[in-house]
């Protein structure tokens, strides 16, 4: 039975909300058979790792548009600047109206999801790398028509093809970026004031360390450029929004964890041993050999923060990553 629209979407909303992030996934990569020929594409990391921390939508744009399975296949061509999806074999299909409305009301109800991932090279779904012909013979890559339509109206929801996620650390920074989006969905719900917005980047401080100082330094001179009174206007938050969603794009990498790591062990040497600083230190070190988790640093440091609460470590979202560390420590 293929994903419908109609009721699907808004049924899981109620049903999920305040619990796993949500991403919604080009359903041929879940091994359901929707594509041209009947056939799938199913992804391993989707579907045996990623559904662990992750509660997935599938869609079909090309089967909810009603072009059924089997289907004659498309292709997309550039027109005066115009791009249309139109019938490869089949003279006089295009369908192109019919994507571009689907995507337009598909970005609507998936107001509340925190991530998608899309088929690449698909007419629909690609987000980089369609083939687009043009008029010429010669051709260029770019977005199928769904993507580019949820990419347009959604723009900080992270996005990516199956094909990036192929690596470790590919797989690793899409679950970063995802439980980012939701941690900020969450914050623009509540219409946040300066105060709750200024809370929010210093409850985040560490995280977004971890993908890079300097990006973090742009935030705080972005920050620093306002007089911060009442409530925080949209195009402000969108303005943060966009440059908080652009560093988690960073991968975290050991060495900036490791900068994260030793930030956090100057704040808490004060009020500890010197053994268990000198032990801390040890530990760190194992991490940057790769011989002991960062998970372990992290509840190192947690148990300190615990019998000695530092207001620059109170409630920071680096100590609470639930699905970067299980996903770590995997």
């Amino acid at each position: 039975m293929f994903f419908n629209m109609s009721n699907s979407i808004i049924n899981k909303q109620s049903q999920h909300q305040n619990s796993q992030p949500r991403v919604a996934v080009s359903a041929c990569l879940l091994g359901q058979r929707v594509r041209y020929d009947g056939n799938q594409k199913q992804h391993a990391f989707v579907c045996r790792q990623l559904q662990k921390w992750i509660t997935l939508e599938a869609i079909c744009p090309e089967v909810e548009i009603g072009m059924g399975v089997p289907r004659p296949p498309i292709n997309l061509i550039d027109v005066a600047g115009r791009i249309r999806a139109v019938g490869v074999d089949q003279t006089g299909l295009d369908v192109t109206q019919q994507l571009n409305c689907f995507g337009s009301k598909a970005a609507q109800q998936l107001s509340e999801i925190d991530g998608y991932i899309f088929k690449a090279r698909s007419p629909s779904c690609g987000v980089k790398s369609t083939p687009i012909k043009r008029s010429d013979g010669s051709s260029k890559k770019g977005a199928g028509l769904f993507a580019a339509q949820i990419m347009r109206q959604l723009p900080l929801l992270p996005v990516v093809e199956e094909s990036k996620l192929e690596t470790f650390a590919q797989q690793l920074n899409f679950l970063q970026r995802v439980a980012a989006h939701q941690r900020w969905r969450g914050l623009v719900q509540q219409s946040p004031s300066w105060a709750e917005l200024l809370r929010f980047h210093h409850l985040n401080r560490l995280l977004l360390m971890a993908h890079g100082v300097e990006g973090l330094r742009n935030l705080d001179a972005w920050l620093a450029r306002f007089a911060k009174n009442g409530r925080v206007s949209k195009k402000l938050l969108q303005g943060y929004g966009q440059q908080y969603m652009a560093q988690f794009t960073r991968l975290a990498t050991r060495r900036r964890q490791i900068s994260v790591l030793q930030h956090a062990a100057r704040l808490v040497r004060p009020v500890i041993t010197i053994k268990q600083y000198s032990s801390l230190q040890d530990l760190i070190k194992k991490y940057s050999q790769a011989d002991c988790s960062l998970f372990k640093v992290v509840s190192r440091l947690q148990k300190f923060q615990r019998v000695v609460t530092l207001p620059e470590l109170e409630g920071q979202s680096y100590f609470d990553q639930e699905v970067g560390f299980s996903y770590f420590t995997h």
